[in-house]
């Protein structure tokens, strides 16, 4: 999986970095997005970080009039977008339904 370095704090002149697991790819080609969900181990299952991500791309994608249109793709050859998932939902709880 791709990763990306994200300044996280700096202590005198030393620069410290976290490690971004890139779960949003983003492309913007003419006027065409390309947007891939890439967790193609996890059929691109949908987990909070990729659900904050495909948000931030979602809107650059709206605020950019120079984009006409928008592709999403999933990465890997097995699956698209198996939905949300289930390991990251620590705690549901649905309307009417007793603890």
């Amino acid at each position: 999986m791709p990763l990306d370095l994200r300044p996280a704090e700096q202590i005198g002149k030393i620069q410290l970095y976290e490690i971004i697991e890139m779960v949003i790819l983003y492309e913007k080609k003419d006027k065409i997005a390309s947007i891939t969900l890439n967790r193609p181990e996890a059929f691109n299952s949908v987990n909070p970080e990729m659900l904050q991500e495909l948000s931030r791309v979602l809107s650059d994608f709206r605020d950019d009039d120079n984009l006409w249109v928008a592709i999403i793709t999933g990465a890997g050859n097995r699956a698209f977008c198996a939905g949300a998932d289930i390991k990251d939902m620590k705690e549901v709880k649905l309307d009417g339904m007793e603890d």
